[in-house]
C-alpha cells in the first residue's frame, strides 16, 4: 500500500460546533456554587464574604430543589416565543413577569435564614428593612432587579432580590426549547432572557477552547466567539490584563474601541471554575483594571454599587 495514512479529521471543539446554549445545570447549579466559594474563601482577604455568599448559596440550592416541584407560569406563549426566535430576541419576555408568591418566599426566606452578623452594618440593617418589608415593596425591587432599573439607593436590596430571583429564572431557563435559541442582535446579551453575563468561561469539556458567557439572571451560558468585544463586537482593540503571578486563571479582556472590559476565566487552569464564585474571588483584578480607566461591562448581582 503506498499514500498517506488517512486519519479522522479532528478540530478543537468541533464536537460542540452546534452547542451554542448551554441551559442552567440544575439542581446542582446552586451546590456546586457553594462548594466553590468555600473553596476559594480559604486565605482569601474576602474570605468572609465569599463564606456568606456560600452560605446565601446553600439558601438558593434548597429554594431551586422547591421551585422545581412548582408549576410556574411561562415568560411568554409559543406565539410570543417564535416570534421572538424570528427577531432575534430574547426568547423570555421579561416584561411580562410579574412578582410571584414564591419570588416573596425566597427573598423572605434569604434574609430570615442567613447569619446577617457576618455582613457589614449597613446590609444587615438592609437584610433588616427587608424581613420588614411589605409585599408590594418586595414586587417593586424584584420587578426594578428583573427590568434593569434599580436605583442607586436600592443596590444593597437588590443583592438579596437576585438571590431570590435566580433560582427561579434558572427554573423559567431550563424549560425553554434550546433549538430555538440563537444569538441576539447584541450577542453579549443571554438570548434566553436578555440580560448580562456575569463573566466570561473558555471551558475545557468537548468544547475546548470556545467561550461561554454565563448569564447574571438566569444563570444560561452561551457561546460568544472569542477576541471580540461582548460590548460593541470590535475585533482589533481587543487585549488582555491580569495580575501578575496569578497564573492566568482569571483574565479582563479589555477593548480600547469602547473602553471596557469584561471578565475571562480559564477552565483549562482550573477544573472548578464557577463563573459567580471565581469572579467574585478576582475581584482585585476588577480594581486594577478599573484604576486604569477601564469600565466594567456591567457589575456582578452580588457586588452592586461597587
Amino acid at each position: 500500500m503506498s499514500g498517506k495514512p488517512q486519519f479522522p479529521e479532528l478540530s478543537i471543539g468541533k464536537a460542540a460546533a452546534d452547542e451554542f446554549f448551554r441551559p442552567p445545570q440544575l439542581p446542582n447549579l446552586f451546590q456546586k456554587r457553594a462548594e466553590r466559594l468555600r473553596q476559594l474563601s480559604a486565605d482569601h482577604p474576602l474570605s468572609a464574604f465569599l463564606a456568606f455568599l456560600a452560605l446565601l448559596a446553600d439558601v438558593q440550592a434548597s429554594l431551586a430543589a422547591e421551585q422545581e416541584t412548582q408549576k410556574t407560569s411561562p415568560l411568554g406563549s409559543p406565539e410570543s416565543m417564535n416570534s421572538a426566535a424570528a427577531h432575534s430576541m430574547p426568547l423570555l419576555d421579561l416584561s411580562s413577569w410579574r412578582p410571584s408568591e414564591f419570588y416573596r418566599r425566597a427573598i423572605r426566606r434569604i434574609v430570615n435564614e442567613l447569619p446577617l452578623a457576618a455582613l457589614p452594618e449597613e446590609s444587615q440593617i438592609t437584610a433588616e428593612r427587608l424581613a420588614a418589608a411589605s409585599d408590594e415593596q418586595l414586587n417593586a425591587l424584584g420587578i426594578a432587579v428583573v427590568t434593569r432599573t434599580v436605583s442607586s439607593g436600592a443596590a444593597g436590596e437588590a443583592v438579596f432580590a437576585v438571590a431570590a430571583l435566580q433560582p427561579e429564572f434558572a427554573g423559567h431557563a431550563v424549560r425553554l426549547d434550546q433549538a430555538m435559541l440563537k444569538p441576539l442582535e447584541a450577542a453579549g446579551l443571554c438570548p434566553a432572557c436578555g440580560s448580562p453575563p456575569v463573566a466570561g468561561v473558555v471551558v475545557a469539556d468537548q468544547a475546548y477552547g470556545r467561550r461561554y458567557l454565563t448569564c447574571s439572571l438566569c444563570c444560561s451560558s452561551w457561546n460568544h466567539v472569542r477576541l471580540n468585544c461582548i460590548v460593541c463586537g470590535d475585533e482589533k482593540k481587543i487585549a488582555y490584563q491580569e495580575i501578575e503571578g496569578a497564573e492566568g486563571a482569571a483574565k479582563a479582556e479589555i477593548c480600547d474601541a469602547c473602553g471596557s472590559y469584561s471578565k475571562l476565566l480559564y477552565a483549562a487552569k482550573d477544573m472548578g471554575v464557577e463563573p459567580f464564585a471565581d469572579d467574585l474571588a478576582s475581584f482585585g483584578l476588577d480594581v486594577l483594571v478599573s484604576e486604569a480607566g477601564w469600565k466594567r461591562h456591567a457589575p456582578n448581582p452580588f457586588l452592586q454599587g461597587h
